[in-house]
């Protein structure tokens, strides 16, 4: 075996360790919200989605202005944030016990957690970001 196919298998072990740490780190993280491992996927990426648009955003801020500053990207970095809730708000707002068969999606739960109200506030925080971030752009 040569050095060269040593230094693969070194990277191999190093991304399998990076990749269980962060495996770790998200089951702690959803364990300690109190919801499932998917949901808390859905949470974890969706915080770091939103933090990774920010800082591009505030990157970007003295080189361009307009919509690559951190007031242009704040209402897309909120949706990802409000949609990566969504799955934990599912489990958070449940009404009464889990039945066999029962998916999240047929489960009851609450006015505040059902379909409807997280489009509902998804548009809410796309269109009216957008609307004062153009409106304020005019004057």
């Amino acid at each position: 075996m040569t050095s060269r196919d040593d230094s693969g298998q070194a990277f191999l072990v190093v991304i399998v360790l990076c990749v269980g740490l962060l495996g770790l780190g998200i089951w702690k993280f959803s364990n300690a919200l109190g919801i499932d491992m998917s949901a808390g996927i859905s949470l974890f990426f969706g915080f770091i989605t939103a933090v990774t648009l920010l800082g591009v955003g505030w990157w970007q801020q003295s080189s361009y202005g307009g919509f690559l500053s951190v007031r242009g990207v704040l209402p897309l970095a909120l949706l990802f944030v409000w949609l990566g809730l969504g799955p934990a708000l599912q489990q958070w707002g449940a009404i009464g016990p889990m039945f066999a068969g029962m998916t999240d999606e047929t489960r009851p739960v609450e006015w505040w957690a059902n379909g409807y109200t997280r489009w509902g506030v998804s548009l809410l925080i796309l269109g009216g970001g957008y609307w004062l971030f153009f409106r304020q752009e005019r004057y």
